[in-house]
């Protein structure tokens, strides 16, 4: 049976859950201790964590790398922090290594700075060389050398983010043992490290050295950040007292400026130091979460142009897409729907997404459910729209992409607020509850009968209230398929273009001869329709008004 990408979604989540539940003593995993990766000549081990019945019939098993904290110069492999990490990957079926590497020395009234400069590069050699062990290693050890990750807290998260962001040419290791192997990893989890410490260094008063500022660039992962860097979820508590929470933040801005893929999840009221399990949330699900998306048997790493920055907003998943080229702010935006799991935006907008993004369009949705287009739909987009125009430096109004049922979705929040909104775009879209899905089927998500929602038709149906849009002059573009069975063209793009020319409104209406309501390459690289986006969101930040109160 072939399960739909939603179905897969939640069933991933299921079994993440699914993991926590503790198991019996048959399903228990099996540990493998101080087992020399740096050659016999170094008294630093790793230590693995087996998953149960490993190795699967299945096939290689994913794994993760664990680096511990400790200021560079202590920490253990062992320590609580790091078991906790180990056995929760391992039971939920990741091969886990966890590491002891070389040590820095502390003294009397050292700063950070000091504190560094005793050790580094080698502690990242070493980590590095952790990664290139499991590769040479990956037969015997039952592990896919494609599926690595890497996972620390405080010092283990600034030495995590490294090895996810540096190459082995920026980091020249003279020792470099199993050369023949890659220190790339595809997933990354920085908890509450420090990223930039030129900035933690000008914080601290301590930027006056011009030796330890070199330092200080060298050793910060914001640095060596390209396109091309795995996705990252980063994890801090606001009650950070010894790494502020700013330098979690730090990161997450330079992924977004870069295009990387992240997710930053801020623990409400955490300290310092946590494993997946703080007293203020269980991270478990969340950690779990991400490894399966980015290390799981089908996963692959996104095209450089669609790498997402994940978030929440409402409770709802949300992302944006950011341009792969430096843009003045406010930052022209395309809001996209549907966007239900992970399966939208697909692949057959990728052709699309690559155009905005090469012209300094962001893109950005999120997943309202089949809301169709109901009041609750739109407050969810309310709270978008603020989140990106206050925090992200969006601009005001956004250019509309509404794909089928997103139709509903777009054009109802576009009604209810055309001065956030300065051109509507479609493919094959609905424009018309009556046609899809139907007043029966859509009652439910309204909270009406379908006689109530028969009676209240002109506060809820996109063809009946367009004359906010039309006094707007928000200007349209349609393309859609005349065979169209599902989304029939005459009682959606036809009718709401006739209407929409009798109130003054402008509307182009592009007719696919022989189309239906398909994946037709047409319908998502269709050249007019993307200038037409490109064409208005580019006069949306030349605006000087677009963000005026």
């Amino acid at each position: 049976m072939k399960l739909s990408i939603t179905a897969l979604t939640l069933v991933c989540q299921m079994l993440a859950l699914l993991a926590i539940v503790p198991l019996s003593a048959a399903d228990q995993i099996t540990k493998q201790r101080n087992i020399a990766y740096l050659g016999t000549d170094r008294q630093e081990k790793l230590d693995l964590y087996l998953p149960p019945g490993h190795p699967s019939p299945a096939g290689p098993a994913p794994a993760v790398l664990i680096i511990h904290g400790g200021g560079w110069v202590g920490g253990d492999k062992g320590a609580a922090r790091e078991q906790n990490i180990g056995e929760t990957l391992a039971q939920a079926g990741y091969v886990c290594a966890s590491i002891n590497y070389v040590l820095g020395t502390d003294a009397p009234e050292a700063t950070f700075v000091d504190k560094l400069a005793t050790v580094w590069p080698r502690n990242l050699h070493d980590c590095k060389t952790a990664v290139r062990y499991l590769r040479s290693r990956a037969g015997e050890l039952g592990i896919d050398p494609a599926r690595i990750g890497v996972i620390g807290g405080s010092a283990g998260g600034h030495l995590a983010a490294m090895v996810g962001f540096t190459d082995d040419d920026d980091v020249s290791d003279p020792r470099e043992l199993y050369s023949g192997h890659s220190s790339r990893v595809q997933a990354v989890v920085p908890m509450y490290g420090a990223h930039d410490l030129l900035d933690l260094a000008t914080a601290r008063k301590l930027d006056d050295q011009e030796t330890a500022m070199a330092l200080c660039r060298a050793a910060s992962p914001v640095t060596y950040l390209t396109p091309d860097d795995p996705p990252t979820l980063i994890l801090h508590g606001t009650n950070d007292k010894l790494v502020p929470v700013r330098q979690s933040e730090l990161l997450a801005t330079a992924c977004r400026r870069n295009g990387s893929e992240f997710r930053l999840e801020i623990v409400d009221g955490g300290p310092h130091s946590f494993h997946l399990q703080p007293k203020q949330r269980d991270l478990r699900p969340l950690v779990l979460e991400f490894f399966a998306r980015h290390l799981g048997a089908s996963s692959k790493i996104p095209p450089r142009e669609l790498r997402r920055e994940r978030f929440t907003v409402d409770g709802r998943p949300a992302f944006v897409i950011w341009p792969t080229v430096e843009n003045s702010t406010p930052i022209p935006w395309v809001l996209y729907a549907p966007t239900l799991g992970e399966g939208l935006p697909g692949p057959a907008e990728v052709w699309m997404f690559r155009q905005f993004l090469a012209a300094g369009i962001a893109v950005a949705g999120i997943d309202v459910g089949e809301s169709f287009g109901n009041p609750s739909g739109r407050s969810t987009y309310d709270a978008l729209h603020e989140r990106l125009v206050e925090k992200h430096e969006f601009a005001q109004r956004a250019c509309l992409l509404a794909r089928s049922r997103g139709g509903l979705m777009l054009y109802n929040w576009a009604i209810d607020h055309p001065e956030k909104v300065r051109c509507i775009a479609g493919i094959y879209p609905v424009c018309n509850l009556t046609s899809y899905p139907g007043l029966a089927r859509a009652s439910g998500a309204y909270g009406f009968s379908a006689a109530e929602l028969q009676a209240k038709l002109k506060a809820h149906n996109p063809v009946e209230r367009l004359e906010p849009l039309a006094a707007a002059k928000i200007p349209i573009f349609h393309i859609h398929g005349d065979t169209d069975r599902v989304v029939p063209l005459d009682e959606n793009s036809e009718l709401l273009a006739g209407r929409y020319r009798g109130l003054g409104g402008s509307v182009d209406l592009s007719v696919a001869a022989g189309q239906g309501h398909n994946m037709w390459r047409g319908f998502f690289e269709c050249q007019p329709l993307v200038d037409f986006i490109i064409q208005h969101a580019v006069a949306t930040a030349e605006s000087h008004h677009d963000n005026a109160p």
